[in-house]
């Protein structure tokens, strides 16, 4: 029990320190967005989240809860997210924030894009190109589709490179 606790605060920890890079990022980008000669507008994640139509998120809900593809898929992901040598239990635990993360993403990368950019900080999850290519269909089928209706996600990996002072 004691080892569950430590595994918690960590968890825990991990999330705060998060939060807090979020912020930082969302100040970075407001940075930028004011550069820019057009306007642009950076929406908060929960005004995406209402857009996203209920099904997408209970079948990925009730897909995982089936333990097949799906759930492998998301637990790798887990994996390949943190260093700690988690359990099953605690897996299980922290893919729910992807279990909440993902629905939006899939309506964010295949209905809103080429009108949105999703700047993430990050590879993108082997789960996106596995949606797209149909790996899930009998998981995700309305998922699926939407994936599939569209062109594809484009993803560029973008590094901020700092200028050198003149010397």
């Amino acid at each position: 029990m004691l080892l569950r606790e430590s595994s918690s605060n960590k968890m825990t920890e991990r999330l705060i320190a998060f939060h807090r890079e979020c912020d930082e990022h969302l100040r970075r980008l407001d940075r930028l967005a004011n550069q820019f000669h057009e306007h642009v507008d950076i929406f908060a994640w929960y005004d995406i989240e209402r857009l996203v139509p209920i099904q997408v998120g209970s079948e990925l809900k009730a897909a995982f809860e089936r333990r097949e593809s799906v759930y492998r898929s998301l637990i790798q992901q887990v994996r390949i997210s943190t260093d700690e040598n988690l359990g099953e239990h605690e897996l299980e635990q922290a893919s729910i924030f992807l279990q909440r993360e993902f629905p939006v993403l899939i309506y964010l990368y295949y209905v809103l894009l080429p009108n949105a950019v999703d700047v993430y900080p990050g590879p993108q999850a082997n789960f996106f190109w596995e949606l797209e290519r149909g790996s899930f269909y009998e998981e995700l089928p309305t998922s699926t589709k939407i994936a599939q209706s569209g062109p594809g996600l484009i993803y560029a990996e973008v590094s901020t490179i700092k200028k050198r002072a003149n010397t």
